[in-house]
């Protein structure tokens, strides 16, 4: 049988310099263990230490080999798994000592600098952050690896923590306390200014058209305001909303439609701005019919908008709750073919302004440009029909403004611009430059009420409103 000497070279990775290994005994392979403190330097100066081990005698080229230089693979692998577990968990304490300190000097400096004032509840929720970290530190230091010099400074800090909170301790709480009092103060003179500030925004945004200074809505429009948000829906993107200019001008109307649809039947009522603002729906009108996209108005007491998939218009009576269908041209052009930019089923839009009703579509027999016919609110019948020279694919809504036609020339953008209209009154129509911020980069609706000459949109799922301005 021969004889095979194996030499096993490892190197120690222990603090100390020194190492230990396991290796198979001479008679049966067993693994007993040595350690050897033996440092070495290699050519850079970096201490090492080398294992030399001898295993002798009568072991064969066989099985007994292999298993026991498996055993000590499996060993030393395991022993360096469970350094590194530790390692790591160490590290995560620390870093998280860190941070907590970091957290605990914020606060202390903020308290210095008199940005922080803190009452005794939170004092002692403090000093109960400062223990904990005291605490962790104390088992870092008796088992933790790392840096001598790294706890040092973090225990540092935790004294001089702890310092600097004993003299806040003894300084006299009545200052704390008079604080406290000028800062609930301060928090009421704003929830006072900031309830005035909203009463003067209503009393801006809401006002009776009819009162004396009111703008002259038959001048040239000339400007439009920044849009005010109202209100975000979350529920969708797109829809419409408005109030009734005559009758419960008060009442706000809101139609979302769904993402993934075009048509709604219910109608949600709001018995004011202010109600809408928190939430507090006084009921949901439901309609005979589906409506279909958004170009739904309210007018003296009742709802006009497009069936679904038809060339009907309904008028729905909120008051005696019937409804009542009229159709429009037979080639009048929807299911969304007909539509503006901004899409959503928009074929049949309708409008109302200071002289009534109104509904703006477009038709086969006309290539596909705008027609604006002004209705009868009774019995939806046409008095008047118009027809423009614009596309109403191009357009991206239109309203109308004492007889007038506008249109915007996009849905998207910032830069938006009403720049074209029609008279009704002269057949005249011409091309304006008055700007329109999308805020929220998708206006689906735009429609104006002349009760207040203001301009609601449905901007990507937020309810938002326009001051105009005209000329002279």
């Amino acid at each position: 049988m021969a004889r095979i000497t194996f030499y096993i070279f490892i190197v120690c990775l222990t603090a100390d310099g020194g190492f230990s290994s396991y290796v198979p005994s001479e008679d049966s392979g067993r693994a007993i263990r040595e350690t050897v403190n033996y440092p070495r330097e290699d050519s850079n100066g970096t201490s090492l230490c080398i294992c030399q081990n001898e295993i002798a005698n009568r072991i064969a080229c066989n099985s007994t080999v292999e298993n026991g230089g498996q055993m000590i693979a499996e060993h030393l692998s395991s022993r360096i798994d469970q350094f590194n577990t530790t390692v790591i968990a160490q590290d995560q304490q620390i870093t998280s000592l860190t941070q907590n300190l970091t957290s605990v000097l914020d606060k202390l400096e903020r308290i210095e600098a008199g940005n922080l004032v803190i009452a005794r509840p939170e004092f002692d929720s403090f000093q109960r952050e400062i223990d904990n970290l005291e605490n962790l530190l104390i088992l870092l230091k008796q088992n933790s690896t790392a840096s001598r010099d790294i706890l040092a400074a973090l225990e540092a800090e935790v004294r001089n923590m702890t310092g600097s909170l004993k003299d806040f301790a003894g300084r006299d709480e009545s200052d704390t306390a008079q604080l406290l009092t000028e800062i609930q103060g301060l928090k009421k003179r704003l929830a006072d200014c900031k309830h005035t500030d909203e009463e003067e925004l209503d009393s801006i945004f809401f006002y009776d058209w009819n009162k004396p200074g009111h703008s002259n809505p038959c001048s040239k429009l000339d400007n439009v305001s920044a849009p005010y948000t109202m209100k975000e829906w979350r529920d969708t993107l797109k829809g419409t909303w408005f109030r009734d200019p005559i009758k419960d001008t008060e009442k706000v109307y809101v139609l979302p439609l769904s993402s993934y649809s075009f048509y709604q039947n219910i109608v949600n009522v709001y018995a004011s701005m202010r109600d809408l603002q928190l939430g507090v729906m006084e009921r949901g009108i439901t309609l005979p019919d589906y409506a279909q996209g958004s170009g739904m108005v309210a007018y003296n007491g009742s709802l006009y908008y497009n069936v679904l998939r038809s060339r009907d218009i309904a008028r729905y009576d909120i008051a005696e709750q019937r409804s009542k269908k009229s159709p429009l041209p037979p080639t009048t052009i929807v299911e969304n073919q007909g539509a503006y930019l901004s899409g959503a089923y928009s074929d049949i839009d309708f409008a109302v302004d200071e002289s009534g009703l109104w509904v703006i579509f477009t038709t086969s027999s006309t290539d596909g440009v705008i027609s604006i016919s002004k209705l009868d609110p009774d019995t939806l019948l046409s008095t008047d029909t118009w027809v423009t020279s614009v596309a109403k694919s191009r357009q991206g809504n239109c309203f109308v403004i004492c007889q007038v036609l506008h249109c915007t020339n996009g849905f998207r953008t910032h830069t938006d611009l009403i720049n074209y209209y029609f008279d009704t009154k002269t057949s005249i129509e011409s091309f304006t430059y008055v700007p329109i911020d999308s805020k929220y980069w998708a206006t689906f609706a735009l429609s104006y009420n002349p009760y207040d000459q203001k301009l609601y949109g449905w901007d990507n799922g937020h309810l938002v409103v326009y001051q105009i301005l005209f000329k002279g």
